[in-house]
């Protein structure tokens, strides 16, 4: 039989508070009864009960909150009956979630051994009268920020109401965000603002901050996705260029934290920090967790605009180490090559450790310190045990190349002049899978092509057997990347050859195209010779897959 449990979390300002009342709480257990609660959560539901025993009862206690969950059906003789205050509802507790489900399937279910099915439409429906504000909550979840914007602009909800324990901008800060490269609501934010939303929220949250406390800092979250535009609304409205989360960050911080991740377009970081640097942020704020901005930097444009600024390089003391590679491997990181130098003096690394370093410097773009790793008869294509300890085998050096838009082309071509005196290695065995790996790996949605055709004019190999883990062509083809299918027909790749052949898969590259939507691909594979008539191991052609798949422009190009 399945459950149902409502479950409540009551806030408080301090976790003194919380334990004090869980202990008042716990006493009262012993002799109220609060079965008249339940019910009348049940009729809020509108749903039957045939629960035996509806209770309520107190979970546990920690930081600022207290849970408490509401038993609505259920099998009574596995769940006991303990009671808990009927003072519960007036010290203000939400209603924050529900478990319920059926044969596991989380979205619908039989509550107990009610009279009809509830829905999780329903049951959104019954949070919103016990709470207003679920309503809210439950269109930030689905990102529908423009629904709430509109309850601020055009209907008066206040702009800084809580949503839960937190302010509504903070919430949907939370919600909206993922990483660096995810759209923000900024319409939405700055329609916050012009009705009244502050602009440092987390001001009117009580209790500690969750480890992950970007989101209450609005200009950090701005500066972390690098928005000019929610910058500058955010500095117009009166935000602090400067402000500091506890661990120290600032904006600046984060930004250059967030530059790890630049795959394309880098000029957005460098924008957003001209444009808090002009707006008086601390080039040189030092933070415990992060030492200066500068000591986070990862992208190659951002470190120059900071070092153009007078940027200084302090680290924290998380940074500092006895271990001499660890200090090495820092000094690496952070283009410290002063340091990097006396270090390699001090204690010239093994060939072990160097192989380390030297995928480092490739990771971080560091073209000074890959020059003084490198030893003649280094190859960009030599093997390469990146993380310094044989038990994880080897790749390839140049598969550890920066994926940092322009830091990506510059190091590979620094790789490419670097090994011209150097023969290529021999590719077989498991360093033939490794050079289709190292390929394959360039052949993606966010690498520029220019990547993969320099590897494949460097020598690296290209033409994958049928089943290889690693498959070029299939890589290209899957990801409607037309540059490199063509180069790799013009290579000499057979579009006949299949892709897979299993005993319950047998795939040529048309096949893929059709699987996968990548039609700007099909009509080169057919002019390069591929057979529209090849079936695979369901015994269909392409065109018969366009049609079953309902990719009616693979149709069209399979039927001209």
């Amino acid at each position: 039989m399945s459950e149902v449990r409502l479950v409540y979390q009551l806030h408080f300002s301090t976790r003194a508070e919380a334990r004090e009342l869980h202990r008042v709480l716990l006493e009262a257990n012993a002799q109220v009864s609060d079965e008249a609660r339940a019910q009348q959560l049940i009729a809020v539901l509108g749903i039957e009960s045939q629960s035996a025993n509806p209770a309520l009862w107190l979970e546990d206690s920690s930081f600022d909150q207290i849970k408490v969950e509401a038993l609505i059906g259920g099998d009574s003789a596995q769940f006991p009956s303990p009671t808990i205050s009927s003072q519960l509802l007036k010290l203000g507790c939400k209603l924050m979630a529900c478990k319920y489900g059926l044969d596991g399937n989380p979205n619908q279910g039989v509550w107990a051994s009610a009279t009809r099915s509830i829905t999780r439409k329903q049951y959104e429906a019954a949070l919103r009268k016990i709470d207003p504000m679920e309503e809210v909550w439950q269109l930030l979840k689905k990102k529908r920020f423009e629904l709430v914007g509109e309850m601020v602009t055009l209907h008066g909800m206040d702009p800084n109401a809580m949503v839960g324990p937190i302010p509504l901008l903070i919430q949907m800060l939370r919600t909206a965000q993922r990483t660096n490269s995810d759209p923000m609501p900024t319409d939405v934010i700055i329609d916050l603002l012009k009705a009244g939303a502050i602009v440092n929220p987390v001001t009117l949250v009580s209790g500690p901050l969750p480890s992950y406390d970007m989101p209450y800092f609005p200009l950090q979250m701005a500066a972390y996705t690098f928005d000019l535009r929610l910058i500058q609304a955010l500095l117009d409205a009166g935000a602090d260029v400067n402000e500091q989360a506890p661990s120290g960050r600032t904006p600046l911080h984060v930004l250059a934290d967030s530059s790890c991740n630049l795959r394309s377009h880098p000029e957005r970081a460098t924008l957003a920090a001209e444009l808090l640097l002009a707006n008086g942020a601390d080039l040189n704020r030092y933070s415990p967790e992060q030492g200066t901005p500068l000591a986070s930097v990862r992208h190659a444009q951002l470190r120059e605009l900071m070092l153009a600024h007078g940027a200084t390089l302090e680290l924290p003391e998380s940074a500092r180490s006895d271990n001499i590679l660890e200090q090495q491997s820092g000094a690496v990181r952070v283009h410290d090559h002063q340091r990097f130098n006396e270090l390699l003096v001090a204690s010239p690394p093994t060939e072990l450790e160097r192989h380390k370093l030297l995928t480092i410097a490739l990771r971080e773009g560091n073209h000074v310190a890959l020059d003084q790793l490198w030893r003649l008869g280094d190859h960009a294509f030599m093997p390469c045990i990146g993380s310094g300890t044989e038990a994880d085998g080897e790749q390839l050096l140049a598969y550890y190349i920066t994926d940092q838009a322009g830091m990506n082309e510059a190091m590979l071509q620094d790789l490419a002049e670097r090994s011209r005196s150097t023969a290529c290695p021999a590719f077989e065995g498991p360093l033939l899978q490794a050079a289709f790996e190292c390929l394959t790996q360039q052949i993606n949605k966010e690498a520029p092509p220019a990547m993969a055709s320099r590897l494949i004019e460097m020598g690296l190999p290209f033409d994958a057997p049928t089943n290889s883990r690693y498959h070029p062509f299939r890589r290209a083809v899957s990801n409607n990347n037309l540059e490199i299918v063509l180069l790799l027909l013009a290579k000499g790749v057979d579009p006949n050859k299949p892709i897979i052949d299993s005993a319950n898969s047998l795939d040529f590259a048309l096949h893929e195209a059709v699987i996968y939507r990548a039609n700007s691909c099909i009509a080169p594979l057919l002019a390069a010779g591929a057979d529209r008539e090849v079936r695979n191991r369901r015994g269909l052609t392409p065109l018969e897959l366009a049609i079953e798949s309902k990719n009616k422009p693979a149709q069209k190009i399979l039927l001209s």
